[in-house]
């Protein structure tokens, strides 16, 4: 068996960003000293100006300062161990960051800028859909199922036709592609046939939007 190294899991890493559709881009050319460079070094983990958009774009109605600040304590996360910072930093992408600021009549609001935008209604649809067992909430988390959701709305979306729901060799296949995905992501297999259904039930309640 050939050792996991950093390749393999970036890699695979990237493989599943792909496939819930992101664009990935290639590292080099965003690299230093590049025309199209975004981050002074190589040590910078993360592109501050992608974030600061997305910070703006997901939170229009929070004050600049406070989208600053919020900035400032994603870059700063630091504790005594890296498994803590990872925990600390995935708290942040899942609860967002607590911000203070100022309202017009001089209280002090306090509220959540978030970082990641967890989903459209089509997702939500999804994601209801795959925990309305609540078996599968407790044995999965919601993070797994958000992340399960955001594959199946993806892909769901490429598969279906104006006539998919009258044509059974259709509707058969988007089956075995909602069941492919389940099985993937480790949804219960004795939960998953009722999950189908149910997915399959949102599709055709969705899907005249997606094909107009």
């Amino acid at each position: 068996m050939s050792p996991l190294n950093e390749s393999i899991v970036e890699e695979a890493a990237l493989e599943w960003f792909g496939e819930l559709g992101y664009t990935v881009g290639h590292g080099p050319l965003l690299a230093p000293g590049e025309p199209a460079a975004e981050r002074a070094s190589f040590a910078d983990v993360v592109l501050v100006g992608r974030l600061r958009d997305a910070i703006a774009r997901l939170n229009p109605a929070i004050p600049e300062e406070a989208r600053e600040d919020a900035l400032r304590k994603v870059l700063r996360v630091a504790t005594p161990s890296l498994v803590q910072t990872n925990r600390a930093f995935h708290r942040l992408l899942r609860d967002g960051v607590a911000v203070e600021y100022p309202r017009p009549d001089g209280s002090i609001a306090g509220d959540h800028v978030r970082l990641l935008d967890f989903g459209t209604d089509d997702e939500i649809a999804f994601y209801d859909a795959l925990a309305v067992n609540e078996s599968a909430v407790q044995a999965m988390g919601d993070d797994k199922l958000k992340l399960i959701a955001t594959a199946l709305i993806t892909q769901v979306r490429k598969s279906v036709t104006i006539d998919w729901t009258l044509r059974e060799s259709a509707r058969a296949k988007i089956r075995v592609m909602v069941k492919r995905i389940l099985n993937k992501y480790g949804y219960p297999p004795d939960l998953q046939e009722e999950a189908v259904k149910t997915v399959l039930a949102q599709a055709e309640l969705l899907c005249a939007d997606w094909v107009s």
